[in-house]
């Protein structure tokens, strides 16, 4: 009789622990779930930031071009005016 109640409380407490196992088991999972999604998350918001990074750097080569040619286009009404007023000079001198 002793032996059958011991038996008894032998699988009682093996139940318990696999009930234990079971709930921490399910614990992990949803912490592990957890992670993943938060890794997951900090992944999409690496992609944005790169995106991001990417598209201003192309923005300020856009920029970079633009003010390039204006100032050539500058540049090159600036010795046209100068070598129409030195023109203009050189015309009046000479008469």
């Amino acid at each position: 009789m002793q032996e059958a109640n011991r038996n008894t409380d032998l699988i009682l407490e093996a139940q318990k622990l696999l009930k234990d196992a079971d709930l921490r088991g399910i614990q992990t999972l949803d912490v592990i779930t957890d992670s993943s999604s938060t890794i997951s998350k900090t992944i999409d918001k690496y992609i944005l930031n790169e995106h991001l990074i990417n598209t201003s750097r192309d923005l300020i080569n856009q920029y970079e071009r633009k003010a390039k040619f204006e100032k050539l286009i500058i540049m090159t009404l600036l010795v046209l005016f100068f070598a129409v007023a030195l023109n203009i000079v050189k015309t009046r001198l000479l008469w």
